[in-house]
């Protein structure tokens, strides 16, 4: 662990992924309930962790 000054985004590497997420992957601003929200989010970040995951076949390319 180390220690992050109070209001550091540039140092916390998760702020770089909900920017990305709040503007890119989710244009809806207005959402109707807090399960559509959370739907939306949730379905944003799969995507962007499907994204950054390695699949078998690039494994493969670089062994």
């Amino acid at each position: 662990m180390f220690y992050l000054p109070p209001r550091s985004p540039e140092l916390n590497l998760i702020e770089r992924i909900w920017r990305s997420v709040k503007y890119q992957d989710t244009p809806v601003r207005a959402y109707t309930s807090t399960t559509a929200l959370h739907t939306a989010v949730d379905q944003a970040m799969t995507r962007r962790a499907t994204a950054l995951t390695p699949t078998t076949e690039d494994l493969l390319k670089t062994a």
